[in-house]
C-alpha cells in the first residue's frame, strides 16, 4: 500500500512541475523581444513617469535656454549608442504672448552616464491666421488620460468613435494637444499606434468632429 501511495506522490510531482514548466515557456513567448536601435515604444503619463526618467528629463532640458518646457508623456527607449529616451513636452519661448507648441525630445545617456539631446522637433504649434487657427490645449487639457473630467471623457469618446473601425492599426488615445475650428472641430491627438504585426509607434492624429460624427482625416507619424 505504501509502495502505491508512493508512486502517486511522484506521479503528482511530475504532473505539477510539467504544468509549472509550460507555465513558464507561455509566459517567456508572450515578452517581446526588442532589437538594438528598435523603440520600444511605451508611453507613461506624466503621473507615472520614473523618477530617474524625469531626472534624465530635467538635466538634458535645462541646458536649452530661453523655452519653458513641461514634460507631459514618456514615449519609451532605444538602445543606441547609451539608451536614447523619448518625450513629449508643451513649449512656451520665455517672452510676453508667444505662442504654446509642443514637441519631440530625444535624450541620450551614454555608457559614461553623459546626458545629450539627440533630436528635438515640433509637432504642432498655433497657427499665425486667424480664420481656421490651430490652438495648442493648455497643459491641464492635453492630460485626458488622467484629468477625469466630462471634457476629458467627452474627448475620448471623440476618439474611439473615429478609429474603432480602423483595420491596419490599433490606436490608443496619449494627450490631445491642439483643436481647430472648421467645418466642425478638428481635434489633435498623440497616439500609440499597435499595427496587426505587434509593432508599436507614436502618431499625430487628427480628427474630425461634426454633428455627433468622428472622422480620423489624417495620420502623421512622431516615432
Amino acid at each position: 500500500m505504501r509502495k502505491i501511495l508512493s508512486i502517486l506522490v511522484m506521479i503528482l510531482v511530475l504532473i505539477s512541475c510539467t504544468g509549472k514548466k509550460q507555465s513558464n515557456t507561455a509566459k517567456e513567448n508572450t515578452v517581446k523581444t526588442v532589437k538594438e536601435g528598435d523603440w520600444n515604444i511605451d508611453p507613461k503619463q506624466v503621473n507615472s513617469i520614473d523618477e530617474n526618467i524625469k531626472t534624465i528629463f530635467n538635466d538634458a532640458s535645462k541646458t536649452l535656454l530661453g523655452v519653458k518646457r513641461e514634460l507631459m508623456l514618456y514615449l519609451g527607449n532605444q538602445i543606441l549608442n547609451g539608451v536614447n529616451y523619448a518625450f513629449i513636452c508643451r513649449s512656451e519661448i520665455t517672452y510676453p504672448s508667444s505662442s504654446p507648441y509642443y514637441e519631440i525630445i530625444v535624450c541620450n545617456v551614454s555608457d559614461k552616464n553623459e546626458i545629450s539631446i539627440v533630436k528635438i522637433e515640433k509637432i504642432i504649434e498655433n497657427s499665425q491666421n486667424s480664420a481656421g487657427a490651430i490652438s495648442c490645449t493648455s497643459s491641464d487639457e492635453a492630460k485626458i488620460n488622467i484629468s477625469n473630467s466630462k471634457e476629458s471623457n467627452d474627448l475620448i469618446k471623440i476618439f474611439k468613435d473615429a478609429v474603432k473601425d480602423i483595420k491596419d492599426f490599433e490606436y490608443i488615445q496619449e494627450l490631445y494637444v491642439a483643436k481647430q475650428v472648421v467645418k466642425g472641430i478638428n481635434h489633435y491627438f498623440i497616439a500609440k499606434a499597435i499595427s496587426n504585426d505587434g509593432t508599436s509607434s507614436v502618431k499625430l492624429l487628427t480628427i474630425n468632429n461634426f454633428i455627433e460624427s468622428s472622422e480620423l482625416i489624417n495620420v502623421k507619424d512622431i516615432l
